[in-house]
């Protein structure tokens, strides 16, 4: 026969390995180990920016007056300062150009025609 108390510190030995297992085995899942923490995805990239607004030049009386926004254009058409035969020029423009031949026409038709005389 082996040592006294032999039989039972093998028995507390296996006891404390079983445990120790049982353990690890919890914080490892059901499948194993536990799975890395998911990266999320990539910010998706910013959106493009806003094209420049466009600007108009006006020549009147042999001078250049500008830059204008449209939206001043379109105020000045509405006040009669603006006016189809007006010439402007913008970049990217061939030369000089009556204001009824560009874009800024839609802002011309968009105006009121002059108030009848009383």
């Amino acid at each position: 026969m082996g040592q006294p108390g032999s039989a039972m510190g093998a028995a507390m030995g296996a006891g404390m390995g079983a445990g120790m297992g049982m353990g690890m085995a919890q914080s490892m899942g059901p499948w194993g180990a536990s799975p890395a923490a998911a990266t999320p995805p990539p910010a998706p990239p910013a959106p493009p920016p806003a094209p420049a607004a466009r600007v108009w030049h006006i020549a009147e009386n042999g001078a250049t007056l500008g830059p204008f926004a449209e939206g001043d254009l379109a105020r000045m058409a509405a006040e009669g300062r603006l006016s189809r035969a007006s010439m402007v020029w913008s970049a990217g423009q061939d030369g000089w150009k009556m204001a009824a031949e560009t874009d800024l026409v839609r802002l011309l038709d968009a105006a009121p025609p002059p108030a009848p005389k009383a």
